[in-house]
């Protein structure tokens, strides 16, 4: 028995959510603004974010109920997934920070 519809829909939602949160501006040239921090603006970043946000929590549940599965692949690979949503997730966040840092004058 291989992992649930639910759960293969909910990862392959939300690795085209994180895709195209991190696309780069129209004049990408530094690898800050390959990772989409650069010429985006940053109210582009947030819609970004509200868009991946809901798409996270639903592979957050979905994952979880895949820890319940009795076959051992099934629950590896579901761990496997919460760890990659959590370091994308953290990556988001980190992006966001830049951003808002960047457009205060912070360094």
């Amino acid at each position: 028995m291989g992992a649930s519809e639910t759960y293969l829909r909910a990862v392959s939602a939300y690795a085209d959510g994180a895709r195209a949160f991190f696309v780069p501006g129209p004049k990408a040239v530094t690898e800050r603004e390959r990772a989409g921090i650069g010429p985006v603006p940053v109210s582009e970043l947030i819609d970004r974010a509200e868009t991946l946000a809901p798409l996270s929590a639903e592979l957050a549940g979905a994952a979880s109920a895949e820890l319940a599965a009795k076959d051992p692949a099934v629950r590896l690979q579901a761990s496997i997934a919460l760890l990659a949503k959590a370091l994308t997730d953290l990556d988001v966040s980190k992006a966001l920070l830049s951003a808002a840092e960047e457009e205060a004058g912070e360094p």
